[in-house]
């Protein structure tokens, strides 16, 4: 799994995403300490860019 790899040895990070996570999404986001912003890319673009 690509996103596997480059998460390892981070401390945590970010998932940008309007959906709702599935299981496995939400397992690996819980196993490398991954904060959840519930906004479109484009929502998130516009406010933070």
């Amino acid at each position: 799994m690509v996103a596997n790899e480059l998460t390892m040895d981070l401390e945590g990070g970010y998932v940008i995403t309007d959906k709702e996570l599935g299981k496995k999404e939400k397992k690996f986001v819980e196993k490398h300490n991954l904060e959840v912003i519930n906004m479109s890319l484009q929502d998130f673009i516009k406010e933070f860019i």
